[in-house]
Parts: structure tokens; C-alpha cells; sequence
């Protein structure tokens, strides 16, 4: 029935079916393979890592495929073993080659290999515009084949991790290496250096659509920081990714001001900013929020976990863009109290049931009293050990994380950096409990999915805050915790966690009942 529509069509459905549904077509007949192979290949993430995969429809996670790596301690050798087989099978029918229009791949995989596909790529993929995820000068030599036809551009750093100051010889090779590539095919940059070496002789400003930023102690020359409104036209920029490797003790520099980074407030049209790893700065941020009314989806992750204080929210809900904000992903401070906390000198945990539902109650008298704290002794702490073993939030989203946290939640896939499965989470919380596996209070892979929907529900009044103060928002990412919003139904939208979703049901949507129902 399928091989039966028209190619249009036939797009239009495949682009809402996982990989796994792909793949199978490919296996259903000649004609099926010959069509779905080309959505197959099309844009490949090559992942170091498992795919942590969500229970809800995604459907720009779909136009990805990855290589599939089994959940085990072995991810690196899996990963390797993955990245060979796709290169034997583009070794053995080198047509597929000639499907492959994007590449995202990890830092960590083995660059022989990823040289041998380039290799390939560059005589049989015709179609391929981007290569992007790399941070190797070498990958950065293979894709010199490919650079005229590329409309991405990496500008590799000196060595993975920021160390010395960069010698005049690495300027002069990558100089070398972007007169490979044509700069009015150029879209998007990833910049591991100050932008004046990207510095093209081209006599119009560069129109870059998608710029990463990536600000590096050991490639900074304040000397050649031209302003980057004189470098990149103002009106094309939509996308603009910042982070920070310096390190935390670095704190004392301004990396705004040495990176020039208020001058990006002179381009108006950003849709989507991406701000990670940098110290806070609510002035910067606020103007942002001023100067972007057509900002969509917005990222930021300060270092060490800074929260965005209460009155830059409230220049956000002000702003215009609030009215076309999709994607929002922060952290903030919650709006009622949290499930645990510790008291304020620091000796007593303080459990607290702010949802009244059946099930929170449930898990309140049977989960949290009876195996986390079964005795008021308990309540006490008496070092960092009963913090680590009894603090069962800080267990689920920072010792042991059960989330994975993507960027941008719903474009692309999910993957499991550090994640654990929710029974290797309640096996090493039983180790930190001492609970062996007879023991009548040991925690269970069910506890700990009933603690993450009792702490979903814990923040009801701040997602309904974010509900309303943001009209148009489709996913919300509060506290590295991800979740989809839903139309319940005219006037009731739901957050909705985007991983382990199933089973879940929401505080946040009461039934509504209309006056002629009342009598029936």
C-alpha cells in the first residue's frame, strides 16, 4: 500500500516514522528499498553514545539516523565497531554515498574512520552540504575535498581542550584551509577562535545564518577583534550559539566584555540563542530579550547550574518575544516548594507535599517516608554521605541522571552522555541506603519513576506561570527537566515530560463541565 504514493506523499509519511520503521521498509521490497534508502541516509548524527529515546512524537528527531549502540558499559568499543560498519556500507555500494546530505558526528569518535568516510564522500557524495560536530584539525584537512560544494564551515581549535595560547602556525593553517570553501555558499559557522580569522577576502559581509560561538582561552586576540556587525550582516544572522571553556576559577573575567558579545544585540532577527557555560550576566540577557522580537527557541545553561533570577523573567514575559517563544529552557527558581529540601543550617532534610493528589500522597506516605526516611532519625544529616544517599532529586537529575538534557528539545535526537536506566538509578541508591535485595525497604525502578512524576507535579504553579506568561510555547525545559506542552482541550494546556511519559497524569487540567451537563 505504501510503495502505492507518490513520492510527495510517500515523503510526508516517512518523515513521522523512527528509524527502526525505516529500516524495516527498506526490507519489505526492491521498490520500498529504493525509496526509503534515500531518507535513511539523508542526515546521519554519529553518535558516540545511545539514543535516549522519548515516549512522545518528535517528529524532527525522526529526520535523523544514528548508529545504533546497544546500553551497556562498552559504548566507546560499540561506537567504533558502528562508525566501521558504515563505512563498509559505503565501501560496498557506494551509492549511498551519493544520499547523505548532512553529517552531525561526536568529538570522541575514531578520526581514522571518519577520514575514510570523508574519503568516500568526498568522490561519491554529491548531495552533502554539511559537516558539522567535529572539533579535529585533521577532519578539518580531509574536508578540504568537500569544501566548495560544503555550506558549513567548522573552524577547528589548536587541541581539543584549551591549553597554551596558539601559535602564529595555527592562524596560518587554517587560513589555508577556508580558501578551500566558498563563502557565498556559507549558511552555518562554528568558530573555535576569534571571528577575524574566518575573515574571508570577499568584499560584502558574510551572510551567516547559523554562528557557534565558541569562546576558548587559548584562541582569543583581543588585538584582531574586529566588531561583528563589520564581519556578519545583521539582518541574515537567525541563529546564535555562545559558550564558554573557561574555567570556573576564571570567574573574575569578563568574557562579554573581551568577546565583544553586547555587540550581537545589534542583530535583530535572531530566532533562535543558545547561551551555555558563561557566567551570568541578567543585563546581557535582558538585552536580548529587548533586541530579539522574533526569537522562537531560547537556551540558557550558565555555569554551575545559575539560576535566572525573578526579574529578567519578568522583562521576558514583557518583551515581544514572549509572544513568539516556542523552545524555552532555563534554570530558575520554583514558585512553591519542592518535594526535599534541607533546612537552612544545614542538619534536617524537609520533605514537603505541595500536590494533594491521590498518587503524590501515595508516593509521600509510601516511597519517601517509608524507604527514604523511615524514622525522623533519619531527617537528620550528619554529613555529605546522608545528603548523597537520602537527597533522592539531587540523586535523579545530578549523581545519577535518569534525563538526558538536549539543547533544543524536539530537534534533534536525545543522547545518553550520562544517563542512567531508572533500575541501574535505584541500584545505586539501594548501594548508598545499604539495602540488599531482600530488604523490605529497597527503592525499585517504579519508585523512582513515582518520585520524578511526584516532583513533575511539584512544579504545577511554575509551569502554569510559564503556560500563560508565554502563549506560544511548544516545549519548556525547566531545571534540566524537558517537557512537551499539550492542548488538553480549548482553554487548558499541560506540561507533559517528554522522557517517561507514559503512565503520567497531570495536575495541571481540571474537567471542565458545561451548565446543560449539570442536569444529565
Amino acid at each position: 500500500m505504501i510503495d502505492c504514493l507518490p513520492l510527495n506523499c510517500f515523503e510526508q509519511v516517512v518523515k513521522f516514522l523512527p528509524q527502526e520503521d525505516i529500516i524495516s521498509l527498506t526490507y519489505a521490497s526492491r521498490e520500498l528499498y529504493n525509496r526509503t534508502v534515500v531518507y535513511l541516509y539523508r542526515n546521519i548524527h554519529l553518535n558516540e553514545k545511545p539514543e535516549f529515546k522519548s515516549d512522545l512524537e518528535l517528529p524532527k528527531i525522526h529526520n535523523w539516523s544514528l548508529l545504533c549502540i546497544p546500553w551497556s558499559s562498552s559504548h566507546k568499543s560499540s561506537a567504533e565497531r558502528k562508525l566501521e560498519s558504515l563505512l563498509r556500507s559505503f565501501e560496498s555500494n557506494t551509492k549511498l554515498c551519493d544520499n547523505v546530505r548532512k553529517i552531525l558526528c561526536s568529538w570522541h569518535l575514531a578520526v581514522p574512520t571518519l577520514i575514510r568516510i570523508i574519503s568516500l564522500l568526498g568522490r561519491y557524495a554529491t548531495k552533502l552540504q554539511y559537516f558539522e560536530g567535529y572539533l579535529d584539525q585533521e577532519i578539518m584537512d580531509a574536508l578540504a575535498i568537500l569544501a566548495p560544494r560544503l555550506k558549513s564551515l567548522v573552524i577547528a581549535p589548536p587541541r581539543k581542550v584549551p591549553a597554551n595560547k596558539a601559535m602564529a602556525d595555527y592562524y596560518k593553517r587554517m587560513n589555508s584551509l577556508i580558501d578551500h570553501y566558498d563563502w557565498s555558499r556559507i549558511s552555518d559557522l562554528t568558530l573555535y577562535a576569534t571571528a577575524c580569522v574566518a575573515r574571508p577576502n570577499v568584499p560584502n559581509l558574510l551572510k551567516i545564518r547559523s554562528l557557534h560561538l565558541h569562546l576558548r582561552p587559548d584562541t582569543i586576540e583581543e588585538a584582531c577583534l574586529e566588531p561583528f556587525y563589520s564581519l556578519f550582516d545583521t539582518t541574515a544572522l537567525e541563529d546564535l550559539f555562545i559558550t564558554s571553556w573557561y574555567k570556573a576559577r576564571d570567574d573574575e573575567i569578563n568574557l562579554y566584555e573581551i568577546w565583544h558579545l553586547y555587540e550581537f544585540h545589534k542583530f535583530h532577527n535572531i530566532k533562535k540563542l543558545t547561551l551555555t557555560s558563561l557566567q551570568p550576566d541578567m543585563e546581557y540577557l535582558r538585552g536580548c530579550f529587548e533586541n530579539y522580537g522574533r526569537l522562537e527557541k531560547l537556551t540558557v545553561d550558565y555555569l554551575l547550574d545559575a539560576t535566572v533570577d525573578a526579574s529578567t523573567i519578568k522583562c521576558l514575559r514583557r518583551a515581544h518575544c514572549s509572544q513568539t517563544l516556542k523552545c524555552l529552557d532555563i534554570n530558575t527558581d520554583m514558585l512553591s516548594p519542592p518535594l526535599l529540601t534541607i533546612d537552612e543550617s544545614g542538619d534536617k532534610f524537609v520533605p514537603t507535599m505541595n500536590c494533594q493528589c491521590s498518587d503524590c500522597r501515595d508516593t509521600f506516605s509510601q516511597i519517601i517516608r517509608r524507604k527514604y526516611f523511615p524514622s525522623s532519625e533519619k531527617l537528620s544529616i550528619n554529613g555529605f554521605s546522608d545528603v548523597n544517599a537520602r537527597h533522592f532529586t539531587l540523586q535523579m537529575f545530578r549523581l545519577f541522571p535518569i534525563l538526558p538534557h538536549p539543547l533544543i528539545m524536539g530537534e534533534s535526537p536525545a543522547i545518553a552522555y550520562v544517563t542512567y536506566s531508572l533500575q541501574d538509578h535505584a541500584d545505586k541508591v539501594n548501594e548508598l541506603l545499604a539495602c540488599g535485595k531482600s530488604h523490605s525497604r529497597r527503592i525499585t525502578a517504579d519508585d523512582i519513576r513515582r518520585l520524578y512524576y511526584a516532583h513533575l507535579h511539584s512544579l504545577k504553579k511554575t509551569f502554569d506561570y510559564y503556560l500563560k506568561s508565554f502563549p506560544n510555547l511548544q516545549y519548556f525545559t525547566l531545571n534540566d527537566i524537558p517537557t512537551q506542552i499539550t492542548q488538553v482541550d480549548e482553554q487548558q494546556r499541560c506540561n507533559i515530560p517528554v522522557f517517561y511519559s507514559q503512565g503520567y497524569r497531570s495536575n495541571q487540567t481540571y474537567e471542565l463541565v458545561s451548565d446543560e451537563s449539570l442536569f444529565h
